[in-house]
């Protein structure tokens, strides 16, 4: 006898075809993981899929790829030494004892192979220590706080009169030529660097300005 194989009803049809769909969404969801956590680490941030919208034609995928911190950069502490970050001809400026602010300068070398940040510094020689630039706007040269000074990769950066430097405010005793001052500087990736800064005049350093030309 010719057995005659009944077709599906509309509903079991319905019921097929959404299963097949789902099935499809699921790889390409897998699809979309697998490009965000390839993406994390070849690049160290925190890939986030936002609003992904994958419809029936599957024609759009969005994904929003956005740093896990604001401000300064951040970077694999295994890729940064402290012992690669050198601090070189640092001072700190000598001012009239009824001055109670003065300023830090120093050249910050980045041997690693990834850019750093400095973050902040301190002194127990004064109530706190801001970062600060000078720059020219609008034919005037102003000065103000930034919230970090990033030094490249294998690069340097100079803090000096008339650019970057440490302000050092509400100092509680005289700095005189000749005495030394320890300052703690806080980098990206918790590096933390302690220096013995010595007090000098600004003429003195103008004229080893001017013997090292």
């Amino acid at each position: 006898m010719l057995r005659v194989k009944p077709e599906p009803s509309e509903g079991v049809r319905s019921c097929q075809a959404l299963l097949c769909a789902e099935k499809e969404k699921v790889e390409i969801n897998m699809n979309v993981f697998t490009l965000i956590f390839a993406l994390s680490c070849l690049t160290g941030l925190s890939v986030l899929a936002q609003d992904s919208v994958i419809g029936r034609g599957h024609d759009s995928v969005s994904i929003n790829i956005s740093s896990t911190q604001t401000g300064a950069p951040v970077f694999d502490a295994a890729q940064v030494s402290a012992d690669k970050v050198v601090i070189r001809e640092a001072w700190i400026q000598e001012m009239p004892p009824s001055q109670k602010i003065t300023a830090a300068f120093m050249l910050i070398e980045n041997h690693n192979a990834a850019e750093i940040s400095l973050l902040s510094a301190s002194t127990d020689a004064a109530r706190v220590v801001e970062l600060h630039e000078m720059l020219v706007e609008e034919g005037m040269m102003r000065m103000r706080k930034v919230d970090a000074i990033n030094v490249p990769a294998g690069g340097v950066v100079k803090l000096e009169p008339g650019g970057y430097h440490l302000m050092v405010i509400d100092l509680n005793r005289e700095l005189k030529a000749g005495a030394q001052v320890r300052v703690t500087l806080q980098f990206s990736n918790r590096i933390e660097k302690t220096i013995n800064v010595p007090v000098k005049n600004r003429e003195s350093m103008s004229e080893e300005g001017e013997g090292k030309q």
